[in-house]
């Protein structure tokens, strides 16, 4: 919470006391006065009608603590009159702290990650010797990277406080992205910062947290005074999620579900960047739905599946493993063949029509064998799921029209999930979804299939499966 004046940038004059809020719900100013003067109509009658929404592109304010506070987008259905009193609250986007900017424009972002660190295998800020122990205060860069529209930098430092007898001090890691041409926030984030939370959790296998963003504006005219933070509603994990006091550890153990960071692979840091910006808008539509339920860990077990089983269809479309069940030739013929059947059936012309409709345009390969392609594409690590359960793709298809289609159960001959199943299997799935999207990432389908098959975690969901 943060309270004090607020005023439009081209009213600096009038100023009116305020409080920012930040929640789960996202922003919101309330003000104590009108943000604008009431100026009467020249008939001296005012004529009051419902509020309208209307939304301030920026806003500026200073809190107390003397701290300058940018807002945009700030939007409100705010009554306007000659009152004595008056409350208004609008609902900004955005939030710098540590900067008064008049437009929307940023030449840098600044993203931080609770498992950033971590991932990267940062080196310590001390190092030892004889009877002393030196920290390295400065930051530094770990690594750096080209993309086609900005540069990557890697870097790390420590910040904190020291006074008398005590200093507390703590590591930070971030990526710093300089694009080409500033841009704004919401461009910036949805370029940058996303794709690199994307990577982190499907190289994790976990939940990862967006743990700041930084800003430098572009009309500010020295870069010496540095970035504002950003605040801004987004989808993230629950702050219990956040990781913990170790998070190497816990991404290391024979535990983790962890297939890449810096130290399973000898892939370089910079080359990993570049190559997963080029993949990442191709294959963003997969990683939404294989991701949603690291994102939303609230969600229902039965939607998560769902989710799971709809990336693993789209990423099969999307790499090309036989999209269609016959040639485009083959097909034709068929139908034809059928048709000519129907024709001297003793049918009538709307059922013929009907037949016709319906197979005309079906030449699209059955969701199992679609997933079973998958599988099978992933090498030694589908040649485990189908060793446990030769007919994975049947049962993931069945349990998915079971999940989209729950009033239409029916038996069938081959396994029938329950809750417990489907989890499983869904968790199996989620494995073979990331090992395909790894094998593009490191361009070596053998390195990156012997990561997954090597991870204690996904041989235990393969385990359960064998015996479900």
């Amino acid at each position: 919470m943060v309270e004090g004046q607020w005023w439009l940038p081209y009213s600096p004059e009038r100023r009116v006391p305020g409080t920012l809020t930040f929640d789960d719900d996202g922003l919101e100013l309330v003000l104590y006065e009108a943000l604008g003067e009431f100026v009467l109509p020249e008939s001296g009658v005012a004529h009051m009608g419902a509020p309208e929404w209307k939304v301030e592109p920026v806003l500026h304010g200073r809190s107390r603590a003397r701290k300058d506070f940018t807002l945009f987008e700030a939007g409100g259905a705010n009554l306007a009159g000659p009152f004595f009193e008056s409350r208004e609250v609008y609902r900004p986007t955005l939030a710098l702290e540590g900067s008064h900017t008049k437009e929307d424009r940023f030449t840098s972002i600044w993203c931080s990650f609770d498992y950033l660190g971590a991932w990267v295998d940062v080196p310590t800020v001390t190092t030892h010797e004889p009877d002393l122990v030196k920290i390295a205060f400065r930051a530094q860069e770990l690594t750096n990277a080209r993309l086609s529209d900005a540069s990557v930098r890697l870097m790390t430092g420590v910040n904190g406080t020291a006074g008398g007898a005590r200093v507390e001090l703590t590591q930070w890691t971030a990526l710093a992205i300089t694009p080409d041409e500033p841009s704004s926030a919401k461009a910036l984030i949805d370029r940058f910062s996303r794709p690199v939370q994307d990577l982190l959790m499907l190289s994790l296998g976990r939940p990862v947290r967006l743990t700041s963003v930084h800003l430098q504006p572009a009309d500010q005219e020295d870069p010496r005074e540095g970035t504002a933070q950003a605040f801004f509603a987004a989808v993230q994990p629950s702050v219990a999620r956040k990781a913990p006091r170790d998070a190497a550890l816990a991404i290391e153990s024979y535990t983790a579900p962890t297939i890449l960071s810096s130290r399973r692979t000898t892939m370089p840091l910079d080359a990993i960047l570049t190559r997963w910006f080029e993949l990442w808008p191709r294959h963003r539509g997969v990683l939404e739905l294989l991701l949603s339920p690291l994102y939303a860990p609230f969600m229902y077990g039965e939607h998560g599946f769902a989710s799971t089983f709809q990336s693993a269809e789209a990423l099969h479309d999307l790499v090309g493993l036989h999209a269609s069940d016959l040639s485009k030739a083959e097909h034709r013929r068929r139908v034809k063949a059928v048709a000519t059947a129907l024709e001297v059936a003793e049918l009538s012309d709307d059922v013929r029509e009907w037949v016709g409709r319906l197979i005309g345009g079906r030449n699209d390969t059955p969701l199992a064998r679609r997933i079973e392609a998958l599988v099978r594409s992933t090498g030694p690590v589908g040649e485990a799921v189908l060793a446990a359960d030769e007919h994975f793709g049947r049962t993931v298809a069945s349990a998915r029209a079971g999940v989209s289609h729950g009033s239409a159960k029916k038996k069938t001959k081959h396994k029938e999930l329950d809750p417990v199943g489907r989890y499983w299997y869904g968790q199996v799935l989620r494995w073979v979804v990331r090992t395909r999207i790894l094998m593009e990432l490191l361009d070596d389908s053998d390195a990156a299939q012997r990561l997954v098959t090597e991870r204690t975690p996904f041989q235990v969901a393969v385990d359960r499966i064998g015996s479900t």
